[in-house]
């Protein structure tokens, strides 16, 4: 197994742990990118207007078609990495905020 697959399997679990703080246009960047490295491009015809979540995950994953899977597996690394980070640094925000740690003008 390549060094950059091991990474993207890594991040694909992390991801597992922060899903809840995801919003909904975030969720299908990465659904996206997910497919795209594991699938290749789109295939199949684009979901009709009443399969609105079907429809959405289409439109997530063609919106990345033509990238490589190398460059969609690091992409999708990126973003998880980046997501850890504002997570981690939010996350000693609202510590700093609770300890009482807070600056009072």
């Amino acid at each position: 197994m390549s060094d950059l697959k091991k990474k993207f399997d890594a991040a694909a679990a992390d991801l597992k742990n922060l899903s809840e703080a995801l919003g909904n246009d975030v969720k299908l960047k990465m659904y996206g990118l997910f497919k795209q490295s594991s699938a290749g491009d789109v295939t199949g015809s684009r979901p009709g207007f009443a399969d609105i979540v079907g429809r959405a995950k289409y439109d997530a994953w063609a919106a990345v078609k033509g990238t490589s899977t190398e460059d969609a597996m690091q992409q999708y690394i990126d973003l998880v990495e980046s997501l850890k980070l504002r997570r981690t640094t939010k996350t000693g925000i609202d510590q700093g905020h609770r300890s009482g740690n807070r600056r009072r003008s």
